[in-house]
């Protein structure tokens, strides 16, 4: 493009350095914000039990979302996963929320032909506790959607892009200003970050006892990563602890390692003391 045009009269357009997404910076170059790409995906699971029942049918409603507080899925095992993240990285967010559904606690063959699932996107205000109205709150929703068991068993629920709210506001002061997609979060505030994505409620047409039944919820859960930076105030978290009850091997101790001559000379020393005793 021409310098004689009017939008780059009065400086030159500033040039792409690389491709930020697979490329270092340079040491004797000009500083520039980090901004390479790494993503992670990371699956987790946890168990979603009927705990109503209406009589004629027995219903669950449990909510999935991504937090290291109890609101989020296999909360204890994202909360490692981003605890070592962010020893290396200084910013995050989660991209892509899959869930899927399986049979779980209790189920057999005929429960599972009987069985039906509802599902709905919710980035806002989740309902909470599995009551009647909830369960026809999400059933009634424009976004809601109904699945059934499979002869394989692994339905594919929602996919979503989620939506990080503040856990330490309520109402709009916890809204986000933008989406996922057009900002980033520090990663050392992630236990006030919530990211909302389904609702999710197994029906059956039986009346059983609360617990007796449970599905399998499955998030695939894609993570991406900037801003990298080594944190070592916080390396020596990582650093194996010798346990004083486990013996551990010395390689100078060869006490313990019996006769270490080759093979072959033990066999002709055995040879010949037992031709000297006949």
């Amino acid at each position: 493009m021409p310098r004689t045009m009017r939008n780059h009269r009065n400086k030159p357009m500033m040039k792409r350095r690389t491709r930020p997404r697979a490329s270092n910076q340079s040491a004797v170059g000009v500083g520039h914000r980090d901004m390479v790409r790494q993503s992670k995906r990371w699956l987790f699971f946890e168990t979603l039990p009927f705990t109503n029942n209406n009589g004629n049918f027995s219903y669950g409603l449990g909510n999935i979302n991504v937090s290291t507080g109890t609101a989020g899925i296999a909360n204890a095992v994202y909360n490692r996963l981003m605890t070592v993240a962010s020893q290396t990285y200084e910013e995050y967010r989660v991209r892509r929320f899959t869930v899927f559904a399986q049979p779980g606690t209790g189920f057999t063959n005929d429960t599972r032909i009987k069985s039906s699932i509802f599902a709905r996107v919710d980035v806002n205000s989740q309902p909470t506790t599995a009551t009647l109205d909830n369960l026809n709150s999400v059933i009634c929703s424009e976004s809601s959607v109904n699945k059934t068991f499979t002869e394989r068993s692994n339905i594919k629920l929602v996919d979503v892009k989620p939506i990080c709210f503040s856990t330490g506001g309520t109402g709009s002061a916890s809204r986000p200003i933008l989406n996922s997609q057009l900002q980033w979060y520090n990663i050392e505030e992630r236990a006030s970050h919530l990211w909302r994505g389904a609702t999710v409620c197994p029906i059956v047409p039986e009346s059983i006892q609360p617990g007796e039944l449970a599905i399998t919820i499955w998030a695939d859960v894609e993570i991406e990563f900037r801003s990298r930076r080594p944190d070592f105030a916080n390396f020596t978290a990582l650093n194996p602890t010798v346990r004083p009850d486990v013996e551990y091997y010395n390689p100078s101790d060869k006490s313990d390692l019996g006769d270490a001559r080759d093979p072959d000379e033990i066999s002709d020393s055995n040879s010949e003391e037992d031709m000297g005793e006949t």
